[in-house]
């Protein structure tokens, strides 16, 4: 049980970085369009 609450919260993790690295990605995407 405990394992598996782990391996939720690690994936939970994971999905949280991955997320705000597209986010920064698209900042950085719109930034660049309004300076052009």
């Amino acid at each position: 049980m405990i394992m598996r609450d782990n391996r939720i919260n690690w994936i939970d993790m994971m999905y949280i970085r991955i997320t705000k690295e597209k986010i920064a990605i698209w900042a950085l995407a719109l930034f660049a369009i309004t300076l052009l």
